[in-house]
């Protein structure tokens, strides 16, 4: 194994781009073609089952309830988590962006946990020398070719699905803020929140279920599919739509599930810390590192934004940052015309001649990438497929006592970092 390949293999070690824990079966609800699926219900907490052998009482695998109880509230076939998407520099494919599962997804008491993520982006975009990292980068004709490093949180919505081009497995779809709302939201007449005009009293009391136009949207045997697509009302910043899937005579199209054992291998949705990566604070920091690894544009290496926001009480966790002025400048020693690299040697046999160096932040196809204010999911929420390693994190030797918004910290003394970057570059 070469020394590329030893330290791609080396920077790959412990990094996980997506939300999900491993061995989780998860779908990204995007992409270019029309998905359709259905979504299955929710399990049925009072339907309790006790093994032979073991005696261990368990939830049902095969139960399940409608999607709404008779008081018109939604049962647990879905599940909002709160993600800040693409964070980081350069495309979601090849650059070092991640998402991440803000604090308060998990939170079950009233007091919002410290929210490390929510508090940089609070403070970048607050300062100008900082505000490049919380700016979209648009073209000369107004789009988007590049979405900020540090974007905002989004509204997401997970929940067991059954593909209908892949029917022989569950998995967790992960749908944006806009496919949310088609689906759910009150305001944006969701299709969870539609109802029938044509029942009267009698028949609701009969069965509740009738109140609603789709009847029961998880019912194994009965429910509607659903089709999810980029809408057209932005062009090509619109979002993702959930509607009713119809058939040639425009009525609801009707899905089975089946096997009926694939109710069996739905995730528990109550129990997210089993589906969902929950990071604690010195985590987030620890990432944090690893994608924001540039310089701004007066030269400030980002690290210095990390010390300057977390240094007071997880300075610990965030080298120090470079005192070089600018990533680009030639090496001494080098002179202005380094020797060319020698030509690489293909898998196959022959030469081909060295590759470009890229350059640190390549701009990004907006139809690859969404946010939730404006583009907010226009293209794959997948994993970043070669993510870069963050810089060496020295662990730190005692826990470090927790954090709270609105603590103060050590302010970072920018005058003093300038000058050390100005005389490093008269060397």
């Amino acid at each position: 194994m070469g020394f590329d390949s030893q330290v791609s293999k080396s920077s790959s070690e412990g990094f996980q781009s997506h939300i999900f824990k491993s061995g989780v079966k998860f779908k990204n609800m995007a992409g270019k073609g029309a998905i359709q699926f259905r979504i299955l219900p929710a399990f049925n907490p009072e339907d309790v089952v006790t093994d032979d052998q073991s005696k261990e009482r368990y939830i049902n695998p095969m139960g399940y309830i409608p999607f709404r109880l008779q008081d018109g509230s939604l049962t647990d076939w879905g599940q909002l988590i709160y993600v800040a998407r693409f964070v980081g520099h350069g495309s979601y494919k090849t650059g070092t962006r991640r998402d991440f599962v803000l604090p308060k997804t998990f939170a079950t008491g009233e007091d919002a946990p410290f929210d490390p993520y929510t508090e940089l982006q609070r403070r970048a975009s607050s300062d100008k020398d900082w505000q490049y990292l919380t700016a979209e980068v648009k073209g000369g004709d107004g789009k988007t070719i590049e979405t900020p490093s540090l974007s905002k949180a989004a509204k997401c919505m997970i929940a067991n699905i059954v593909d209908l081009n892949d029917p022989d497995k569950v998995q967790v779809g992960l749908f944006s803020t806009s496919a949310y709302n088609s689906l759910c939201s009150t305001s944006h007449s969701g299709i969870a929140c539609q109802r029938a005009s044509n029942m009267t009293e009698e028949q609701i009391q009969n069965n509740y279920l009738t109140e609603w136009a789709v009847g029961d949207l998880t019912d194994p045997k009965s429910g509607p599919v659903l089709a999810l697509a980029k809408g057209t009302d932005k062009g090509e910043m619109s979002g993702y739509r959930v509607s009713l899937s119809l058939d040639a005579a425009s009525r609801v199209r009707r899905w089975p599930i089946n096997p009926p054992e694939l109710l069996g291998m739905r995730y528990d949705l109550a129990d997210l810390t089993s589906i969902v990566q929950e990071l604690s604070p010195e985590d987030i920091i620890k990432a944090l590192v690893g994608v924001l690894n540039l310089r701004s544009p007066s030269g400030i290496h980002e690290h210095a934004l990390l010390k300057d926001v977390f240094g007071a009480i997880y300075g610990n966790l965030i080298p120090e940052p470079p005192m070089a002025n600018g990533a680009s400048n030639v090496a001494q020693g080098f002179g202005n015309n380094p020797a060319k690299a020698p030509a690489r040697t293909t898998a196959a046999g022959g030469f081909k001649p060295p590759m470009r160096k890229m350059a640190p932040m390549p701009t990004v196809d907006a139809a690859a990438i969404g946010q939730e204010e404006g583009n907010d999911e226009a293209g794959d929420l997948g994993p970043v497929e070669q993510p870069v390693a963050s810089a060496p994190v020295s662990e730190p030797t005692t826990k470090a006592p927790p954090m709270t918004p609105g603590m103060p910290t050590a302010k970072f003394d920018r005058a003093a970092f300038m000058q050390k970057v100005q005389a490093g570059s008269k060397k």
